[in-house]
């Protein structure tokens, strides 16, 4: 995994010598490839955030399923609006403390949230590193 973090100045409330706009790059192990890019600061009149899945005989934007590679194939539009930015986490904790309320699993679990820090940390040590990819520990 390789990142560049900078400060974008487009939002007082974030400290100048604190990283809010990030690209990250990464290889999983069966040689996929995924890209995060992420600038909280900057309103743009897309979403804010949003997924996109490239695949070989579909791809995913946003609300948008594109079957196959070839012009002219189906597209599937979904009707949906992308989760405002924050609602994911006000979700997250939601479902959080109904799990704890109803003494049931949690949807993540203890290992889930290592793999999800050690993620973090990974892309904190190619910032860090100038960008030099780094290996993500996700064995717990």
């Amino acid at each position: 995994m390789a990142a560049f973090g900078s400060y974008s100045g487009h939002d007082s409330r974030y400290p100048a010598d604190v990283n809010e706009t990030f690209v990250v790059n990464a290889k999983f192990e069966d040689g996929t490839l995924g890209r995060i890019a992420l600038s909280p600061g900057v309103r743009p009149p897309l979403p804010g955030m949003y997924i996109q899945v490239f695949g070989t005989s579909a791809s995913f934007v946003s609300d948008r399923l594109v079957l196959d590679r070839l012009d002219g194939t189906p597209v599937i539009d979904f009707d949906f609006e992308p989760e405002p930015y924050t609602a994911a986490e006000v979700r997250l904790l939601r479902e959080f403390v109904d799990s704890i309320i109803s003494d049931v699993p949690q949807p993540l679990d203890e290992f889930d949230g290592a793999r999800i820090s050690a993620v973090g940390d990974a892309i904190t040590a190619s910032i860090r590193a100038g960008g030099a990819p780094q290996k993500v520990r996700l064995e717990f």
